[in-house]
């Protein structure tokens, strides 16, 4: 944040980062830059060396990102499952070719709060509450962004408020993920609310009072961005690509349900998506970044499965102890 103000995106914004590209060209640190001009521009740096794997969105005066990533960062935090469940998730909709959202797929930020979500209320017993609603002074949007703080703990403690039960396996979360967006999750009636803790009536959310918050962004899958109120899956807008995102979903949770091999779920063939044609209605995007700024601020690209081995004292999910 440069001033608490705001500032125009399509203007200012642009100013900023290409005087920031033109300042990191001369570091032997970053490899590549990329300025995207989309809704909220984006300078997009792929560092070199011993930071190869670290892909940096770094964008201007956005608070909102701000917001949710403070806010992701108490989620990841709460419970270690949840962290572990994001890792492997995003990597299997990227090896399965959901996780592009030029493609009328998802963002990652979009898959985060789907796990949430069902950590919230499809799991049973649930991993996580709405730390919203849980916390509301903490992650109130009238805050000043410029004054979060994600070493401050919470208070009051949250052993203190919430009662935490850790007998659900990383395998049968895993599995349970899968298996509620396959069966248990109602698309066509059903919103997800990170906020609220719960699903929501698709038609409340639809028309939920935002500047952020317009009907033509509600598509296939409806997920409440937790601080505008728009749609954070409205990337999802091509209704055949929308069931083969539906059948992965079903495939993976029968193959990792009778085989219980993670290599074997990580290693599945990824989705054909339908050629999407050019007079398409779809909402405008630019290499899958206009996303109205809600994408949380650092994004990296690691190898999940090697992370997942070196953490051995986590290491619930190598293949012999996915079942329940």
């Amino acid at each position: 944040m440069i001033t608490n103000r705001d500032i125009d995106q399509k203007s200012d914004a642009v100013v900023v980062l290409s005087s920031v590209m033109r300042t990191l060209k001369t570091t032997m640190l970053v490899v590549d830059q990329q300025l995207i001009p989309a809704k909220v521009p984006i300078l997009r740096i792929k560092c070199g060396g011993a930071f190869s794997d670290i892909i940096v969105d770094l964008n201007v005066n956005n608070s909102v990102a701000i917001r949710n990533t403070h806010l992701l960062c108490y989620y990841s935090a709460f419970d270690w499952r949840v962290r572990l469940i994001v890792m492997v998730v995003k990597e299997w909709a990227k090896r399965r070719n959901i996780n592009n959202a030029s493609q009328s797929s998802f963002t990652s930020y979009s898959l985060v709060l789907m796990v949430i979500h069902y950590l919230q209320c499809g799991a049973n017993p649930p991993v996580l509450p709405s730390l919203q609603m849980l916390y509301p002074k903490r992650f109130s949007e009238k805050i000043d962004v410029r004054l979060l703080n994600v070493s401050q703990p919470l208070d009051p403690l949250p052993s203190q408020v919430w009662n935490f039960d850790q007998r659900l396996s990383l395998g049968e979360l895993l599995l349970g993920f899968l298996h509620y967006y396959a069966y248990e999750f109602n698309f066509e009636t059903d919103a997800i609310s990170i906020r609220m803790g719960r699903k929501m009536d698709r038609a409340q959310a639809m028309q939920n009072q935002s500047p952020f918050n317009t009907l033509s962004q509600w598509h296939c899958i409806c997920i409440e961005e937790p601080f505008t109120l728009s749609n954070a899956a409205h990337s999802i807008y091509d209704e055949r690509i929308f069931q083969e995102i539906k059948k992965t979903f079903a495939d993976s949770y029968h193959d990792l349900d009778k085989h219980r091999d993670l290599d074997r779920f990580l290693s599945e063939l990824p989705l054909q998506i339908p050629t999407i044609p050019v007079n398409s209605s779809s909402p405008p995007l630019l290499n899958g970044n206009n996303n109205g700024g809600c994408e949380p601020i650092i994004t990296t690209k690691t190898e999940t499965t090697t992370e997942i081995e070196n953490n051995s004292s986590d290491n619930k999910l190598q293949r012999g102890e996915l079942s329940p």
